[in-house]
């Protein structure tokens, strides 16, 4: 007859020893997925302080309010800030050629990204608003409109910086509805 203590329930070997493993991996994926997001949120910022750095000695821009990216035929990083007289600057800085001159633009002289967008909405009344950032395109500043239309169409619109008037228009067709 068995004393009550031989009496114990056990698992065989085998299930301890999957659990052990399971646990094991779940652990490891976790810190490899937190490993990833790391890396995918520093590379999405990545280049934004040699940016500022940059525009802070080439221009007259004294501080900087955020940083942007625009990838067109040639990427941009897009530098907002203020002058010494606290007017506002936008700072076109190419990500590739470091030897090519910036662009330096005074908000005052161009539309707003809120008059554009206020533009573009009794355009598009019934389209979705993804994204706007400025850009330049063959040496031209203008605005980029990223939206979808009520048919879940995708249009990158880009109009002028200086008086919003549509210079191009890409649609991307929705064939699948």
């Amino acid at each position: 007859m068995r004393d009550s203590n031989q009496q114990k329930a056990f698992l065989p070997d085998w299930v301890k020893w999957s659990s052990l493993i399971i646990i094991l991996l779940a652990i490891l994926l976790l810190i490899l997925g937190i490993y990833l997001y790391r890396e995918m949120i520093d590379n999405k910022s990545n280049g934004f302080s040699d940016a500022e750095n940059r525009a802070l000695q080439e221009t007259k821009l004294t501080d900087v309010e955020k940083v942007e990216r625009f990838h067109g035929k040639e990427s941009y990083y897009i530098v907002f800030g203020n002058d010494e007289s606290n007017n506002k600057l936008v700072v076109f800085v190419p990500i590739k050629n470091r030897e090519k001159e910036l662009l330096q633009l005074q908000e005052d002289e161009i539309i707003s990204e809120t008059t554009i967008i206020e533009n573009w909405k009794s355009d598009c009344s019934s389209c979705e608003l993804i994204k706007v950032v400025p850009g330049v395109v063959d040496e031209k500043a203008l605005w980029e409109l990223t939206y979808k239309d009520h048919k879940d169409n995708y249009f990158i619109e880009y109009r002028s910086i200086y008086d919003g008037k549509q210079l191009e228009l890409l649609r991307l067709k929705n064939k699948f509805e």
